[in-house]
């Protein structure tokens, strides 16, 4: 099966090759995704902050930024659980 997206294609280095790996990054982050419930676009910007040294995780009005707290999440979330799967 092959995954296409904005988003999990910034969060993760994506392969089209229909590997079951994908299958289970692209689940894994959408399940914890929605279970915090909050906006796509800051949760990807916080995804891109936890690949890329200095990137902002910050927004601009309407959109709110995430908390610290929910930083650490998705930063903790990537790093232990999704990233290694590519090493």
């Amino acid at each position: 099966m092959i995954i296409e997206g904005p988003i999990f294609a910034l969060v993760t280095p994506f392969e089209k090759n229909g590997d079951d790996r994908d299958q289970k990054v692209f689940n894994t982050w959408t399940d914890f995704r929605r279970s915090i419930q909050t906006s796509e676009i800051s949760v990807a910007k916080t995804g891109l902050y936890a690949r890329i040294k200095g990137f902002p995780v910050h927004t601009r009005p309407p959109l709110l930024s995430e908390s610290n707290q929910t930083v650490e999440m998705v930063v903790d979330k990537l790093r232990k659980d999704i990233l290694p799967l590519f090493t």
